[in-house]
């Protein structure tokens, strides 16, 4: 709220009146402030859900032998520094939670989950590449393929934002593309856009 202050003064038979507005902190000032605050926020958990999976073919697949990590890299908007903020160390860095049998993939859900944009973040990309650390099982070949995400942020206009992800991945000289909007319930997988290795692939798709 603004007071307002009216003081009327008699010159010389006339009246005359000036106003000052006292807005709850400072001096008086000529005019009443009002400021509006707007924010918007988005996790990006909540649009879609990140899935990686891996398939280890030859034998039965143990829990935790093999290890991935996300990392953050430089957009045109956003350099890796900013964007790894936003990363919890369980996504920097993790392993395949449970075993599968021989040929049957191995699911690590909800990575990138906890990333949360607000509106400070409103026209801007994000990019993180996601890959499989190499190890020393025996008889084991590890896969060198990487999935680069650019996750760019939209604001809605109306407190509620969305993201729009371009996936970019690239192994043994091939390099494929598919997109996902959040907003749409558009779905990204391995089908017609990415495909996978027989050692691993992402997936994502709308919660």
């Amino acid at each position: 709220t603004a007071r307002v202050r009216v003081i009327v003064t008699d010159e010389n038979g006339e009246l005359k009146a000036e106003t000052a507005y006292y807005n709850g902190e400072g001096a008086d000032t000529d005019a009443a402030a009002f400021v509006n605050l707007y924010t918007a926020s988005a996790t990006y958990g909540t649009g879609a859900e990140l899935i990686v999976e891996k398939t280890l073919s030859g034998r039965a697949l143990k829990a935790g032998e093999f290890t991935f990590k996300i990392e953050a890299a430089d957009s045109d908007t956003v350099n890796a520094e900013t964007a790894d903020a936003k990363l919890s160390d369980s996504d920097r860095e993790f392993t395949n939670t449970s075993g599968a049998a021989d040929g049957v993939a191995s699911r690590i859900f909800d990575k990138l989950s906890g990333v949360t944009f607000t509106q400070d973040d409103a026209g801007k990309t994000f990019s993180y590449v996601l890959s499989e650390a190499a190890g020393n099982l025996p008889g084991v070949t590890y896969s060198k393929d990487t999935y680069r995400f650019d996750i760019t942020v939209v604001d809605n206009g109306d407190g509620t934002m969305h993201t729009e992800t371009k996936v970019t991945m690239q192994g043994d000289g091939v390099t494929a593309e598919a997109h996902h909007d959040s907003s749409d319930g558009s779905r990204l997988h391995r089908s017609g856009s990415i495909v996978p290795q027989t050692t691993g692939w992402t997936r994502l798709e709308r919660r």
